[in-house]
C-alpha cells in the first residue's frame, strides 16, 4: 500500500491511501487513474472528484472510526481525524495485535477533534507499534496558542482596524484556512469573495447553507477576499486589487505557525501589525500564529499517549534531522526491546534509484509483510502558499511513506 506517494503509482502496488487533499500528497493522482483502489474520507474523495476530474469508482471511502478490511488481507484501516483541513485523516493500520498510525499532516489538540477520533487515540495507549509522524514543527522553538486563542486575537484586531473602505484579504491554498476565512466574516458581518473554482471545492466541503451564508464567486464587494500570495513586499498590488474592487485600503492576512516561534515569557503576540512604507498607511499585513500542523510539545503529546516502540518522520530522513527527532522524542516512548536506537533506519539516507525496502514492523511470516520505503518528494509548499513572498523558511524535501501488503 502507497500512502500519500502518487508520483510513485505502479502496478506492484495493490492500494493506495491518500490523507487529505493538499498537493504534496495527491502529486501524481490525475483523471486517467489506471492503478489500486484509493483509501480516503469522503470530503478528499468529493474534492479529487471535484477538482482533477478522476472517477469516484477509483475509491474506496473511510468514514471516520469505522475500521474496513483490505480486500480479504486481514488488514484493516481506519480513518482517524487528523484536525488539519477539510477531510483530513490519519490512518491507523492493524493486522492481528499489530499496528501503525500514519498521521499525515494534522494537530494534534484533542479539545479540536472529533471526540470519536481523540478517544480512539488514548485508547491506543502502548498498542503502536510504529508511528509515521509529522514532524514540521518538531522543535521547541515551535509552540504554538491554541487556534482558538488566535482566532478571537485575529477578530479582535479586525474590529479594531475595521472600517466600511477597508478590505482584508487573506492568504490561502485551494483547501485550509477555513476557520480563519469563517472567524472574519463573522466579526465583519460579510461574506468571502472567492474564485468560481475555490467555490466549487468549498460546495463539496459544507453544506449548501453554509456555503450561502458565508462565501460568494460574484460580490467584489464582500469585505473578506482570498489571494494564494499575499506579503509584506506585495501590499502595493494588494492595495491596487482593493481599490479596483471599491476600496481605498487594504489589510493582509497570513496564518503561519512560521511566524511564532516560542517566546521565552511563554505567550508572545498572537498577531502582529506590519504598516507598508510606500502606500501612504493605506496597506498593512497582519501574521498570526496559527497553524494546522502540531507544534513540538503537541507532537510529543501524541507520542506519549501512544507510547510507540518506533517513530519515522514523514518529513525529513536526513541523518541529522533522525538525531533530532531521537532526542525530542525518547523519553515518550516504549524503548525497551531495543534502547541503542530510536529507529535503526532513521539514520540511513534515502537512495531513489535502489528504492531498498525498510522493515517496519516484524509480522508472522505466514500473513502479508508491511514495510516502509522512503523517496525524497518535490518541496512541501502546500501549508504556507505565501512563504518564499514573506521569507519565512520552507522545508526543502519530504519523503514519501510505502506501506506494502505482500
Amino acid at each position: 500500500m502507497l500512502i500519500d506517494g502518487f508520483a510513485l503509482k505502479s502496478p506492484e502496488f495493490a492500494f493506495y491511501g491518500l490523507t487529505h487533499y493538499h498537493s504534496d500528497h495527491y502529486g501524481g493522482l490525475n483523471k486517467n487513474w489506471k492503478y489500486g483502489p484509493i483509501f480516503a474520507t469522503p470530503i478528499t474523495i468529493a474534492l479529487a472528484v471535484q477538482d482533477i476530474g478522476i472517477l469516484q469508482n477509483h475509491f474506496r471511502p473511510l468514514q471516520l472510526n469505522k475500521p474496513v478490511e483490505i480486500d480479504g488481507t486481514g488488514v484493516y484501516i481506519t480513518a482517524l481525524d487528523a484536525n488539519h483541513c477539510p477531510g483530513a485523516c490519519m490512518f491507523l493500520i492493524r493486522q492481528g495485535k499489530r499496528r501503525v498510525l500514519f498521521t499525515g499532516d494534522f494537530r494534534y489538540h484533542p479539545a479540536d477533534m472529533d471526540r470519536e477520533s481523540a478517544d480512539a487515540i488514548a485508547g491506543l495507549a502502548g498498542d503502536i507499534e510504529t508511528i509515521f509522524l509529522d514532524t514540521t514543527y518538531l522543535s521547541p522553538r515551535w509552540e504554538f496558542p491554541a487556534q482558538r486563542a488566535v482566532l478571537d486575537a485575529l477578530t479582535t484586531r479586525a474590529l479594531e482596524l475595521n472600517r466600511p473602505d477597508r478590505l482584508f484579504v487573506v492568504a490561502t491554498y485551494k483547501i485550509g484556512k477555513e476557520k480563519v476565512l469563517f472567524a472574519l466574516a463573522d466579526a465583519l458581518h460579510t461574506r468571502v469573495n472567492v474564485s468560481e473554482a475555490k467555490l466549487a471545492l468549498l460546495s463539496v466541503m459544507y453544506p449548501p447553507a453554509i456555503v450561502a451564508k458565508y462565501f460568494t464567486a460574484t460580490d467584489v464587494t464582500a469585505q473578506v477576499h482570498v489571494a494564494k500570495g499575499v506579503s509584506f513586499k506585495g501590499m502595493p498590488g494588494l492595495l491596487e486589487h482593493a481599490v479596483q474592487a471599491g476600496f481605498t485600503s487594504v489589510v493582509g492576512v497570513v496564518a503561519t505557525g512560521w511566524t511564532h516561534t516560542n517566546p521565552r515569557n511563554g505567550t508572545g503576540t498572537l498577531v502582529k501589525t506590519a504598516t507598508h512604507p510606500d502606500c501612504s498607511g493605506q496597506a498593512m499585513l497582519l501574521t498570526l500564529a496559527y497553524s494546522e500542523h502540531s507544534s513540538f510539545s503537541e507532537a510529543r503529546a501524541l507520542v506519549r499517549v501512544l507510547g510507540p516502540k518506533r517513530v519515522q518522520s514523514i518529513v525529513s530522513t536526513a541523518p541529522e534531522e533522525a538525531k533530532k527527532i531521537k532526542a525530542h522524542l525518547k523519553d515518550c516512548m516504549d524503548l525497551s526491546t531495543d534502547r541503542s536506537t530510536l529507529i535503526p533506519f532513521l539514520s540511513q539516507t534515502p537512495q531513489p534509484q535502489k528504492r531498498k525496502s525498510l522493515e517496519v514492523i516484524d509480522l508472522d511470516p505466514s500473513q502479508p509483510q508491511a514495510r516502509s520505503e522512503f523517496i525524497p518528494r518535490r518541496p512541501r509548499l502546500e501549508d504556507e502558499a505565501a512563504l518564499p513572498e514573506i521569507g519565512m523558511p520552507v522545508l526543502v524535501e519530504s519523503p514519501v511513506e510505502v506501506i506494502e501488503l505482500d
